[in-house]
């Protein structure tokens, strides 16, 4: 018997009406995932790839390490001390403690830098700034950038010792703004904010600092608290969004507020 060959199916009305409705959806999804993904019940792609057992690549320290930036933390005691490098260029963020300066400067002369590009200070607290005279002294140091200082501030015992250095060193000295970029290497370093305006703690004069470079970006919010987290969230939004957050005010109860962190979502 001869089998009948079959016509090709033609495809329905309702079956290409059916194509552009699912692929309207899914391209709803997509945004939707994009600008909300981890928060309440929408699944960010990371969760959406473990549920489905799909392996998710991503940065690791040795990624890093190898590739065109890195971010090194020191240890300078109850301080913070930040080092970003990416090619020949290098950026100290914040200088620990003065009891640690010593152990900092060995710390960076171990690492390889004997000079440094920039050196920031995201706010006058001696856990902060308390090794920058002694960097100073030790590592040339092209550009010190500032918070926005008051009169009393910068007559402060060891703000003017940092700033007198500055000048004897040849160091320029730059007072940071909202929005300023700072080139390290191919990546940027940005001040999202300059502190919150009229702050009425210290803390909240932190500068908060984004460096990015390709797919990686890293966030120091300083020793911001919950108010001016407030209001960098409201001024970034999603542009938070980081590879890795140094934990604001070293881990406090008084940062890292639930509104910072549903936005920025390091890995």
């Amino acid at each position: 018997m001869t089998k009948r060959k079959r016509s090709p199916r033609r495809p329905t009305a309702a079956g290409v009406i059916g194509c552009v409705v699912c692929g309207v959806l899914l391209a709803g999804a997509s945004y939707l995932i994009e600008a909300c993904g981890g928060i309440g019940f929408v699944p960010s792609w990371e969760q959406l790839a473990t549920w489905l057992g799909v392996p998710v690549g991503g940065p690791d320290a040795a990624d890093l390490a190898e590739g065109d930036a890195t971010v090194t933390f020191f240890d300078v005691g109850q301080g913070d001390s930040v080092l970003v490098a990416s090619g020949a260029d290098t950026c100290l963020i914040d200088a620990g403690t003065p009891d640690a300066a010593d152990s900092l400067v060995a710390m960076l002369y171990a690492a390889g830098v004997t000079e440094l590009d920039t050196m920031v200070m995201t706010h006058p607290h001696a856990d902060h700034l308390g090794g920058m005279a002694r960097v100073l002294q030790s590592i040339e140091v092209e550009t010190l950038v500032t918070p926005p200082l008051s009169e009393d501030e910068r007559a402060s015992a060891q703000v003017a010792e940092v700033l007198e250095w500055a000048d004897t060193t040849g160091t320029a000295v730059v007072t940071a703004a909202d929005e300023m970029t700072i080139a390290v290497g191919d990546g940027t370093l940005t001040v999202l904010m300059a502190g919150l305006p009229e702050a009425d703690d210290v803390n909240n004069e932190s500068l908060c600092l984004r460096y990015s470079l390709g797919d990686f970006a890293f966030l120091d919010t300083g020793d911001a608290e919950a108010d001016a987290e407030e209001a960098l969230a409201a001024r970034c939004g999603f542009g938070l969004r980081c590879t890795l957050f140094k934990a604001g005010h070293h881990g406090s109860s008084t940062s890292n507020s639930e509104t910072l962190l549903s936005l920025v979502r390091p890995e």
